[in-house]
């Protein structure tokens, strides 16, 4: 997970990073105000769409898992030990049940849920054998999933609200992402 370092998150709060927060808050309202109110067309659909953008980020996890477990010769303790595994399959357990929540909601069959629930899991395991194999920068994953993941939810956001209230749902949305991009701020601080 060392890839933080291509952000510069790493070096704590710089001129860089305010910037860097300062345009994420400016381009995330831009594309909540600006994205239409009509209904999406007939192929749309946020439960797969909500499993690929996962798997895209189980990609870049499985790669630093990969990459770390090629000179391991135990790969729990290459992970971090039994509490780090059990923490990632949790982890991962969330992710498919974000996954089946939206299934749920609207009301679709289990056989919906599996596919999604593949859709998530499977870009895991290629991710890993990626990162054993070659070892990829997993950066991009990590970025395609969080960029993917505005996307939706600012879609969602704009065909299910009047515009008031999606100004204030899309500030506590940013606001939730400041506050994670600030544990990681905190979390590099040595």
């Amino acid at each position: 997970m060392a890839a933080s370092t291509f952000l510069g998150i790493n070096q704590g709060l710089t001129n860089a990073t305010i910037l860097l927060v300062l345009l994420f808050v400016l381009g995330f309202l831009v594309t909540i105000m600006v994205e239409p109110s009509s209904r999406p067309d007939k192929f749309y659909d946020p439960i797969l769409l909500a499993a690929a953008i996962v798997g895209m980020h189980g990609i870049g996890e499985g790669i630093a898992i990969g990459s770390i477990l090629i000179s391991a010769a135990d790969p729990i303790a290459a992970v971090g030990g039994p509490l780090s595994v059990a923490s990632f399959v949790i982890h991962k357990g969330l992710e498919a049940f974000i996954v089946s929540a939206f299934a749920v909601s609207t009301g679709k069959y289990y056989s919906h849920i599996l596919v999604a629930g593949l859709i998530v899991g499977v870009p895991t395991v290629v991710g890993a054998a990626a990162g054993y194999v070659f070892s990829p920068n997993d950066t991009i994953f990590f970025a395609i999933g969080a960029g993917g993941t505005l996307w939706l939810l600012s879609t969602l956001l704009a065909t299910s609200m009047t515009l008031p209230s999606r100004f204030k749902s899309s500030l506590a949305l940013v606001a939730g992402v400041m506050l994670m991009f600030l544990a990681g701020l905190l979390h590099s601080v040595r």
